[in-house]
C-alpha cells in the first residue's frame, strides 16, 4: 500500500507527456541557435565524466 501511495505521488510530479514532447521539439531550435562554445558549456553541465576502456572497447 505504501509503495502504491509513493508511486502515485511520484507520477503526479512528472510533467505531462505532451509538455515533454513540446519542450523537446523546441530544444532543437534552441540548440541550433547556440554557438559551439555555448553547446560545449551545456553538455559539460550534463556529463560528469567519460571513461574509455581501450582493451574492452567500452565507454562508461
Amino acid at each position: 500500500m505504501e509503495v502504491d501511495k509513493q508511486l502515485g505521488a511520484f507520477k503526479r510530479k512528472l510533467p505531462a507527456r505532451a509538455n515533454t514532447k513540446d519542450s523537446l521539439r523546441r530544444f532543437d531550435d534552441l540548440w541550433e541557435s547556440m554557438r559551439p562554445r555555448e553547446r560545449n558549456e551545456r553538455v559539460g553541465l550534463l556529463i560528469q565524466s567519460i571513461e574509455y576502456d581501450g582493451v574492452a572497447g567500452t565507454v562508461d
